[in-house]
């Protein structure tokens, strides 16, 4: 579809009392500052949206009198006259004056607006109807970026991203633009096709992040490892050559039971009372062996209450730690704000002193503010006070709300320092309750009270053995002396050989420690290769996307810079022109890349549209463009509009 404008009629707007002016397929419009160039390019928004050449809806557009005073009940009109494929379309816009008569008032006051809506001269009943009928051209957002060279550009990045995906790839949503861009990316790179399958459709943002909680929670886990492993060797008994003392043990054994039998032979008379003592001094050996398995364990036990005891000390630290600097920020924007809240209470006061100023008369306005920007003559008085009244009232109300806004920042900024404080204080005085003592070992396996019930055992067990020898008399005295000899070696042996136990469990649970280390290792070497193939994958879609965005221009290229791949996307839209960076370029540059750019939307859209170019007078050369170019050239010897078509 091709779209010309051929004729343009302004009635009460701005400058413009009634004039009509017409258009060719390239128009120049010439004049000095002031002489209404602007006003072109606002009729033409005005007709189609209600907005002016920037997007405002709130613009002066009616017409004022010399005196800079606007001149009421008059219709503000604009009347558009295009050239569709052949097809003449007009489009108009009337805006009239409501006024009212308040109850007990002498004159009518102004209440509102209405605008009225025309097609083909033909009055449309809504303005919905009217809107429908632009939309058959293109959509605002559409046609701005098509009518003014400027626009695109100025989007924020996200915005033209989007735009330039829909472009390159003839779709209207980008989840379909994107699963283009993954077919292009499987035939270019065939490595990443097992990932890609493993994303199965998630979006690879939401994939690294659930990649990077994994990979922080398994650095957690292989970093209290190794202080869990030498917690346990600090604890574990000094080895020993177990088999050999375990055959001293049963040498000893042997002898003393020789003995024991020399002894029962040389006493028959006591066999009973021998059997008796030997019974004893078995039952004795047991509870001994039962006394030594208890005090490992209360030493174990010792162990892991110390070091679980230090890591809540470490984990209370690192939570002082993190709320003392999230404080410190508070503070710091605490002492930012109140500075400007200072700042703010000295404009209002200056405000308010200004607007009696002004009440009273007694305020000086400077020339700028006295005499009309476009016929040089002097305001009225009354008005011009009545103008720099409600211009004071109003600022004085923005910085009255920006003050208030502030001081309620402050409070809320206060009260969080206070908390902050507060579970600070109630942290340190947990520490300093679960703050580790060292613990005596020796005086809880004193205390314990299964130890004392073995040890009271013991005893018991040994009255009974000194009351059993008392009808023993008879025995050898030497074999008695060397027998007692040996059932102390034989204990002592005994109970060193009970830590051969101890050292074998906590030997397991070390290597059950170092396997599950190893293995997290290894897990988090596979996620990290996730991690760089997500980042390989991302780069080869913006890689792929660049190549069929920037195939649709012919001076301008862009690129996308995403400067992290961990989840947290920057993203970026930058413009070269004949590979400088856009700002780089001066303005006739400028233009000529708006021009590749709106070429590159027509395309697209299949439609061309009228392009306003203000600051005409900057560029030599155009670029090619099929749709109709409307020129606003600043010219110091034409006084009034001119215009010139070819």
């Amino acid at each position: 579809m091709n779209v010309e404008l051929k004729e343009m009629r302004l009635r009460n707007f701005k400058g413009v009392i009634d004039q009509t002016f017409r258009f060719s397929h390239n128009t120049i419009v010439k004049g000095t500052n002031g002489t209404g160039k602007t006003t072109i390019n606002d009729g033409f928004t005005f007709v189609l949206f209600g907005k002016d050449s920037n997007g405002k809806t709130d613009f002066g557009y009616k017409r004022r009198d010399n005196n800079c005073k606007v001149v009421h009940d008059l219709e503000y009109s604009g009347e558009l006259v295009f050239d569709i494929d052949g097809v003449e379309k007009r489009f108009e816009r009337v805006v009239v004056e409501k006024w009212t008569k308040p109850r007990m008032a002498k004159e009518k006051v102004l209440s509102g607006n209405e605008s009225i809506y025309y097609i083909d001269r033909v009055r449309c009943a809504t303005k919905k109807e009217y809107d429908l009928e632009v939309a058959k051209i293109a959509n605002e957002d559409v046609m701005r970026m098509m009518t003014d060279v400027n626009y695109f550009i100025s989007q924020k990045d996200d915005i033209k991203k989007s735009m330039l995906i829909k472009l390159a790839y003839g779709v209207s949503d980008i989840s379909q633009a994107d699963e283009e861009i993954v077919k292009e990316v499987l035939l270019a790179n065939e490595d990443l096709a097992d990932f890609i399958a493993e994303l199965g459709g998630v979006h690879v943002k939401d994939y690294n992040i659930k990649i990077a909680t994994k990979i922080r929670a398994i650095k957690e886990e292989i970093e209290q490892i190794p202080t869990k492993i030498a917690a346990k060797k600090e604890t574990m008994p000094q080895e020993e050559d177990w088999d050999s003392l375990e055959a001293v043990i049963n040498e000893n054994k042997n002898i003393l039971n020789n003995i024991n039998e020399q002894i029962s032979n040389d006493n028959a008379r006591n066999a009973g009372a021998t059997a008796r003592i030997n019974q004893i001094k078995s039952n004795i050996s047991n509870k001994e062996y039962q006394l030594l398995q208890r005090e490992n364990e209360i030493r174990s036990q010792v162990t892991n209450e110390e070091f679980t005891t230090k890591q809540k000390v470490q984990n209370i630290d690192i939570e002082i730690s993190r709320l003392t600097t999230s404080r410190n920020l508070d503070q710091q924007r605490l002492s930012s704000d109140t500075s400007r809240s200072k700042i703010l209470e000295n404009q209002l006061k200056e405000k308010r002193k200004q607007f009696e100023l002004i009440r009273s008369g007694n305020f000086v306005f400077n020339e700028e503010e006295r005499k009309c920007p476009t016929c040089g003559r002097d305001y009225d008085s009354e008005l011009l006070q009545s103008q720099k009244l409600q211009e004071n009232k109003s600022q004085g109300l923005a910085l009255r709300s920006e003050y208030d806004t502030l001081n309620q920042e402050i409070t809320i900024l206060t009260q969080k320092i206070d908390v902050a404080n507060n579970q600070i204080n109630d942290l340190i005085s947990q520490k300093s309750e679960i703050a580790y003592q060292p613990k005596d070992v020796s005086s809880l396996i004193d205390k314990d009270a299964k130890c004392l019930e073995i040890r009271n055992e013991i005893a018991v067990l040994k009255e009974q053995l000194e009351i059993s020898k008392t009808s023993t008399q008879g025995y050898t005295s030497g074999l008695i002396d060397e027998k007692k000899a040996l059932e102390v070696k034989i204990q002592d042996l005994t109970k060193k050989l009970g830590q051969r136990e101890i050292i074998a469990t906590t030997n397991k649970q070390i290597d059950e420690l170092t396997i599950k280390q190893n293995a997290l290792n290894e897990e988090l070497a596979n996620l990290e290769q996730k991690q760089e193939k997500a980042i390989e994958y991302q780069k080869a879609k913006d890689r792929q996307l660049l190549m069929r965005v920037n195939s649709l221009f012919s001076i301008v290229s862009w690129d996308f810079i995403t400067e992290q791949y961990n989840g947290n996307d920057k993203i970026a839209c930058n413009c070269y022109v004949e590979g400088m960076p856009y700002q780089e370029r001066n303005r006739a540059g400028q233009i000529n890349a708006g021009l590749d750019i709106i070429n590159a939307i027509s395309r697209a859209e299949n439609v061309h549209l009228p392009i306003f170019i203000d600051n005409a007078e900057s560029v030599v050369e155009y670029i090619a463009t099929d749709s109709q170019k409307i020129l606003l050239k600043v010219d110091e010897n034409c006084s009034v509009l001119t215009f010139e078509n070819k």
